[in-house]
């Protein structure tokens, strides 16, 4: 099966140096002066890989530095224009490198397990390169380094995290939660930021699916109640970060959203919503759990079942 993947172009891996713009720059200009140039080197060996603006924004432009004097640098004629306090950065890597191992037993395999599957040069204007593995997906993990192109150095392949293809194991993408938060284009919400709020609502469900008495794993395709329900349980987790209590009373009051999931998770556990199987459309696997008792058919039920009028509750035994 085919696989997209989506590699970040701009985590801090692959910014080496940041700094921002001391003057406003016109456009076609060859010049323009920095706050701090320190660690932007200029030698024939070292060139360093510049993009001005913000990356991954419309106006963010890459260039190459011809030379430094001071805080001044030159470069090749700037396509925009760029106001004081503009972002500048150095990268690392101009391309980025993809690797590909095959999953043998679904733990991570050692970096030696890892071979190059094609190398993609990295849009500025971009926060991210999509790339299609024809034959990629859940049996293969993948791993990212990035690439500079005029010295030929590459970051280390043991500083990426091994990604396992096709959505594996998890009940949600990082992309659906972006896109339910309201963070498409929000370049400081990373997707290690994304992937971590995941987890952790992805942690929470099965917590309660095993609770109301479900075999975990679920089936596959998920139930779409719980993609839901763990897309918006990710996204509430991340706009708490992100705005706190200053969203009180508004769109993005993250803690109204959890609250108000987290009452769906209740009624999950409580057996009144029910997940299906998408197959099959029957109810999921259930373990034999014991039930409450007495309950609401205690009085109903033949004493030779333990049933009639309740004696004493747990609370008046202790």
């Amino acid at each position: 099966m085919a696989d997209l993947l989506k590699l970040d172009n701009f985590p801090e891996l692959n910014l080496k140096e940041k700094t921002e713009l001391s003057a406003d720059v016109a456009a076609a200009a060859t010049t323009f002066t920095v706050k701090n140039a320190s660690g932007l080197v200029d030698t024939d060996t070292d060139e360093d890989i510049l993009v001005i603006g913000p990356p991954g924004h419309e106006a963010c432009e890459k260039r190459t530095i011809d030379t430094i004097s001071g805080s001044t640098i030159t470069v090749a004629a700037l396509s925009f224009a760029h106001k004081k306090y503009t972002k500048v950065a150095s990268l690392r890597g101009d391309q980025i490198k993809i690797y590909r191992a095959a999953n043998v037993d679904g733990t991570k395999p050692a970096d030696a397990s890892f071979s190059l599957l094609t190398t993609v040069t990295i849009e500025v204007d971009q926060h991210y390169t999509e790339y299609k593995d024809a034959t990629g997906g859940s049996d293969y993990w993948y791993k990212q380094t990035f690439y500079h192109s005029l010295q030929e150095v590459e970051t280390a392949l043991a500083d990426s995290e091994a990604v396992r293809g096709g959505g594996f194991g998890n009940y949600v993408t990082v992309e659906q939660v972006r896109q339910t938060a309201g963070f498409v284009d929000n370049p400081n919400i990373t997707d290690a930021m994304i992937a971590e709020a995941r987890d952790d609502a992805e942690n929470i469900v099965k917590g309660a699916v095993l609770s109301a008495g479900y075999v975990l794993p679920i089936s596959d395709p998920v139930p779409k109640s719980l993609v839901r329900i763990t897309r918006q349980l990710a996204a509430a987790y991340l706009l708490q970060e992100e705005y706190g209590l200053a969203a009180q009373g508004t769109s993005k009051d993250g803690e109204v959203k959890e609250d108000r999931i987290m009452a769906r998770l209740d009624k999950i556990q409580q057996g009144k919503i029910t997940l299906t199987d998408v197959h099959t459309e029957e109810e999921e696997n259930k373990n034999d759990t014991v039930k409450g008792w007495p309950d609401d058919t205690t009085e109903d039920e033949d004493e030779d079942d333990a049933g009639g009028p309740r004696s004493f509750t747990a609370k008046q035994i202790w």
